[in-house]
């Protein structure tokens, strides 16, 4: 035991004074950081889709809201927003999912949700009771926005088929 106090004092004595002791640099950032945001974001999308399948509204809703404040910017860059627009319609409200998508649908150009959106704000539009003008602008605007996506040529069935089942956010 001498020994390792011996020790200890003597390598505080090399030490010159006023000086921290050296220790090692914190580890830089790591090039993986995106990569395990991107995986948590996708998980989080995930959990809130299968909560709304199994119709768990209320931890859907909460589950968003811990996304919203975790990730920030799946507001713009992911299906937030249509799993969003899904709960509240589903919860009663498919006019604030309207209306959020309506905007981001008007706003993006070109996304990987943007069809999914499209539809949903479709769906979220006639629940809320949504003019015949209004549903043909918006579907209008889908076929001429998704022209090389099947989904553009199938926009007035799309808008047939959600008239009929009289769509809430699905």
């Amino acid at each position: 035991m001498i020994h390792v106090q011996e020790a200890a004092e003597t390598a505080k004595m090399r030490e010159p004074k006023g000086r921290r002791p050296r220790r090692a640099p914190p580890p830089p950032a790591a090039a993986e950081d995106w990569r395990v945001g991107a995986i948590r974001d996708t998980a989080v999308s995930e959990n809130a889709r299968a909560l709304l399948r199994q119709d768990r509204l209320r931890e859907a809703k909460d589950a968003i809201e811990k996304w919203e404040l975790e990730f920030p910017m799946s507001k713009l860059s992911s299906d937030y927003l249509v799993i969003e627009a899904k709960v509240y319609a589903m919860l009663g409200d498919p006019a604030r999912g309207a209306r959020a998508l309506g905007a981001y649908c008007r706003s993006v150009e070109s996304a990987s949700c943007l069809p999914e959106a499209m539809t949903t704000a479709l769906a979220c539009m006639i629940s809320a009771g949504a003019t015949d003008e209004e549903l043909n602008a918006f579907t209008a605007d889908m076929k001429s926005r998704l022209k090389n996506h099947p989904l553009g040529s199938e926009a007035d069935e799309i808008l047939a088929r959600l008239k009929k089942e009289g769509a809430v956010g699905r």
